[in-house]
């Protein structure tokens, strides 16, 4: 199963057979939340509000999805829907992060 490499903006998975894909995912959300947290002072407080925003959206979505896979788990849609909200947000925070390091 894949797992994070280092967390940059252009970062994806890479195969680890004793970790899976969402303890990779995870950890590459925490590495790039890290990285946001080190270098939100950088950032216009404007950004900062827009960031968490979207941020809070993606995780409600995220939450939803979830909750709708544990009731129905063979849904192929639901699975779907769940990983494009993990890339959603993935793909938010590398932003966020590049943003916090320039």
């Amino acid at each position: 199963p894949p797992v994070a490499v280092t967390p940059l903006p252009e970062a994806g998975f890479a195969a680890a057979p004793e970790e899976g894909l969402a303890f990779s995912y995870e950890r590459a959300i925490e590495g790039l939340e890290e990285q946001l947290r080190v270098g939100r002072d950088r950032l216009d407080p404007k950004t900062v509000q827009a960031l968490e925003g979207s941020l809070d959206t993606i995780d409600r979505a995220i939450a939803r999805a979830q909750e709708a896979l544990d009731a129905d788990p063979a849904s192929v849609y639901l699975n779907r829907h769940l990983a494009d909200a993990r890339t959603r947000k993935l793909r938010v925070l590398q932003q966020a992060a590049r943003l916090a390091s320039s």
